[in-house]
């Protein structure tokens, strides 16, 4: 919530909507246990989120979509890290681990129009091992 809420403008680009905004910013607000449907995790706009917000790239395989986030303002860090998810049976994620310079889904398109100059150095680091 809060890299979303101190970037709004930013993500209303990112996610070709302003009305999504304040959609996300509602679906994150739950702080139960059990959340109900509209509180789920989505993508790809909690992609953006996860990425900018831990400082790393964030990788999500399905098989309707997978994706690569980067961080949207931050500068490469000297050891980069990367967290990759899977889908499983439609419903749920499970982290997945990957292999040091196996191939990547490719980068989310709106990363390329969207992220800031700082960043510039995550596609540097991760561009080449994408798969399209």
């Amino acid at each position: 919530m809060n890299e979303l809420g101190k970037n709004p403008t930013l993500y209303a680009g990112v996610f070709l909507q302003e009305e999504c905004v304040s959609e996300v910013l509602e679906s994150l607000n739950c702080f139960i246990e059990s959340a109900r449907y509209k509180h789920w995790f989505t993508l790809p706009y909690m992609g953006f989120l996860v990425a900018s917000a831990y400082n790393v790239a964030f990788i999500t395989l399905s098989r309707d979509m997978s994706l690569t986030f980067l961080p949207m303002h931050s500068a490469l860090p000297a050891n980069p890290r990367s967290i990759c998810m899977g889908m499983v049976n439609n419903n749920h994620f499970v982290q997945v681990y990957l292999a040091a310079d196996r191939p990547m889904p490719p980068v989310a398109s709106s990363w390329m129009t969207y992220h800031k100059r700082a960043a510039n150095g995550w596609m540097f680091a991760y561009g080449n091992r994408q798969i399209s």
